[in-house]
């Protein structure tokens, strides 16, 4: 999965979690980072989302590091594709963003 495109070795049902960390930053503002899970080019609908609000105007919330996370199981056929979709631009997301899955029950 060195292209961020896991493929499928054989049919089954599969475990994917992705966790996004939105960037801290002073400015401009990065208000929020989001990504949905995609299977075979298209949305699955589980989505991964985080918008900070800062309630005071001061831009603190932009200042930390924040994290959210979504996770979801797939039935995939041999050669079926999983990827994160619709994301906002990477300049939105740490390094510490992950995607990952793995086969559980083999079909």
């Amino acid at each position: 999965m060195a292209n961020g495109i896991f493929t499928a070795p054989r049919k089954g049902l599969y475990y994917f979690i992705f966790h996004l960390v939105k960037l801290r930053s002073t400015s401009p503002r990065i208000d929020q980072c989001s990504c949905y899970l995609y299977k075979n080019g298209s949305s699955t609908g589980l989505k991964a989302a985080i918008d900070p609000e800062d309630p005071s105007g001061s831009g603190g919330a932009d200042l930390g590091s924040y994290g959210v996370s979504n996770s979801g199981y797939l039935i995939l056929e041999v050669g079926n594709t999983v990827s994160l979709g619709s994301c906002s631009t990477p300049d939105k997301f740490d390094a510490q963003s992950s995607f990952s899955g793995h086969l559980v029950t083999p079909m």
